[in-house]
């Protein structure tokens, strides 16, 4: 047979490569494929099997130690044993007493596990079910923040460094993960080649080389190579973020290769984040001089540069009719005949006592913010914002109001519940107060650019397409933003025919 078409003509059967290209037969793909669907569900069988049986046993093992423990400890534990929190409980200090080699009964009638189970007992009996329940909850959010840190601290690899072997056999998977993907994308199979090297990026996370190993440099190569490999197959399947994740990573290896600076810029384009495109293109342009290639990059981002261009002239296109079409369907205006709804009528909404609470927030007391604290709190609120029920509320608001000052003055009870969640997250109350609160810690670092932009970009998030009609071109109020609710349909008639005047003129 011709070795162009058999790879394994001149290996012998056992160099690890003969196997490897034999796998990588379709027919033998799809039967390790099938192989390792069955392994995984007998796998989890036999551990939800182990689950249960290691319970009961606990559960027997829970009897038999309670009798040796006090009378006090019976009567206080024996009425919740049956709740699944004590449960749990009691099989940890089972664990703890034999990894310390005490007695059960010593260990429970310590201070600590009685002042808990004291507080079991307590909750239980003044909530009962919804209780147990409760304290259910709480212990689960906990499993979940260990299993949250657990999976971080995989993310960011081993603490220690890796033996010869564990590198060795590390970098030999990861190679042939590498190969798989490559084989799998020529076959045109995206979703194969991207698995393939997503198991190579985990692989490598698994192991850390020493810095004065030889094979430190064949690690990084090699750990380049799988992420923007990982990053243009992502970019394929149109999974932006991760295609963004993956180009940041070898950003962060090597600032000067030049096809992740690209893939970036295609993940942000993608994203919708055109005005951090440019940057990614300017730093080409750096890369580029002298390159023996520097012809076919300039091509490339020139044409990128236009496609962005474009992208923009076109979304504010876009933008421009939609207000348009506000306009002309008498937005904000009383000549327009309501629409029937089944929610709640405006006057039961009562806007927010912010100048209350702006009375009550006290400069040398309030709370602060770090300068990245506030620019993830604004980004928090941007995704919040970004709900499409939210969204649909607003377009209600919208809907409803007859003047822009009231459409601004309700938009701040709508977006309320919204923002409710953050503010306790981020240790604010959840109040007017709160909100105002927040506002001011945000506003100590808006003097940054950078910080700037992102409260720009959260304030358009909270307005949406309502953004251009009440608060500018250039995020300010506009002229109708500012007409008082009281004022005559005919001044409002006038300044609605003003503010088309500029739309014609901006056009």
């Amino acid at each position: 047979m011709d070795p162009r078409e058999n790879p394994n003509f001149f290996l012998n059967h056992e160099d690890p490569e003969f196997w490897n290209n034999a796998a990588r037969k379709p027919h033998m793909k799809a039967l390790l494929q099938s192989d390792d669907h069955w392994k995984l569900r007998k796998n989890t069988w036999l551990e939800q099997y182990s689950q249960v049986s290691e319970s009961n046993d606990f559960r027997r093992e829970v009897a038999d130690c309670l009798e040796e423990s006090s009378m006090a400890t019976r009567r206080l534990v024996t009425p919740i044993l049956h709740y699944r929190p004590v449960e749990l409980h009691l099989m940890q200090v089972i664990k703890q007493a034999k990894e310390r080699g005490v007695p059960f009964g010593q260990m429970v009638e310590t201070a600590e596990n009685q002042r808990i189970l004291m507080d079991f007992r307590n909750a239980i009996d003044n909530d009962g079910a919804k209780g147990a329940e409760h304290l259910f909850l709480d212990w689960r959010q906990r499993e979940i923040q260990q299993s949250a840190d657990s999976r971080r601290q995989k993310v960011e690899g081993p603490q220690a460094e890796s033996s010869m072997k564990e590198v060795q056999d590390g970098l030999s998977f990861a190679t042939k993960y590498r190969k798989d993907g490559v084989v799998d994308w020529d076959r045109g199979c995206p979703e194969d080649a991207l698995q393939a090297w997503r198991l190579g990026c985990e692989v490598l996370q698994r192991i850390r080389v020493p810095e004065a190993d030889p094979a430190m440099k064949f690690f990084s190569e090699l750990k380049v190579a799988l992420l923007k490999n990982r990053a243009l197959a992502a970019l394929k399947l149109n999974s932006w973020q991760e295609a963004l994740e993956s180009a940041d990573q070898v950003l962060k290896i090597d600032d000067q290769d030049h096809k992740a600076w690209f893939r970036k810029a295609c993940a942000l384009e993608g994203l919708g984040k055109l005005e951090e495109v440019e940057r990614c293109l300017d730093m080409i342009d750096g890369i580029a001089v002298g390159r023996p290639d520097r012809d076919r990059l300039e091509h490339e981002i020139k044409a990128k540069r236009e496609k962005v261009k474009a992208l923009r002239s076109k979304d504010e296109v876009s933008q421009q009719r939609m207000l348009q079409l506000g306009l002309q369907k008498c937005l904000f205006s009383e000549e327009r005949e309501p629409q029937p709804s089944a929610a709640p009528e405006l006057p039961a909404l009562q806007a927010a006592p912010e100048s209350q609470a702006a009375a009550r927030v006290e400069d040398a007391t309030r709370k602060r913010l770090t300068r990245d604290g506030a620019e993830d709190l604004l980004k928090e609120l941007e995704r919040a914002y970004a709900e499409p029920s939210f969204r649909e509320q607003v377009r209600k608001l919208a809907r409803d109001v007859s003047s822009q000052e009231e459409f601004t003055r309700y938009l701040d009870k709508v977006a309320f519940p919204v923002q409710k969640p953050v503010l306790e997250r981020w240790g604010f109350e959840a109040t007017a107060f709160g909100v105002v609160e927040m506002r001011c810690a945000i506003q100590d670092h808006t003097a940054d650019p950078q910080l700037k932009r992102q409260s720009d970009a959260t304030t358009r998030a909270l307005y949406g397409e309502m953004y251009n009609a009440v608060r500018g071109k250039q995020g300010k109020p506009s002229v109708s933003s500012t007409l008082p609710a009281c004022r005559p349909a005919a001044a409002r008639a006038s300044a609605l025919r003003f503010g088309k005047r500029q739309l014609s003129a901006g056009g």
